[in-house]
């Protein structure tokens, strides 16, 4: 189901857009994002972010899609968004330390089919972010939206 394995070793610069599929994050063990992007567009799809010591997916200020796209025994947020205008289906997440998904700063986000399970919170929302979700399930979590 997932290419082979690649190491990544370096950051993406901003403007850089950027395509994952069928790949597989694994076992980020320092730093503050396992994926962090800037001021540019991304597609992500059939792809696993996993182990992670702090955030999965960061985005900051870009636009995007996210699709199939499972995210497991992550250290921080699943998702964190910022300014980031995005559409999401077939999103699941189990065993997220801290939010499964946030957004912020006027972030914009629609989406189907997103399950978040295990999480301390399931979304946080803040600074005049829309969200438009539908089949959003969200369970064992001590704090559902925010």
């Amino acid at each position: 189901m997932f290419a082979p394995l690649i190491i990544f070793l370096g950051d993406i610069p901003n403007n850089s857009p950027v395509i994952f599929d069928h790949c597989i994050f694994d076992r980020s063990l320092s730093g503050d994002d396992f994926l962090n992007i800037s001021r540019t567009q991304f597609k992500i799809s059939n792809t696993l972010f996993t182990n992670t010591n702090a955030d999965a997916f960061d985005a900051d200020f870009c636009t995007g899609e996210l699709d199939n796209v499972t995210f497991k025994n992550i250290g921080n947020d699943g998702i964190d968004f910022s300014g980031t205008h995005a559409v999401f289906s077939h999103i699941k997440m189990s065993i997220v330390e801290d939010k499964g998904i946030s957004l912020g700063e006027r972030s914009y986000v629609s989406g189907n089919e997103i399950t978040i399970d295990h999480s301390e919170i399931g979304l946080a929302s803040k600074d005049l972010t829309y969200i438009f979700f539908d089949n959003l399930s969200i369970s064992n979590t001590k704090l559902g939206i925010t």
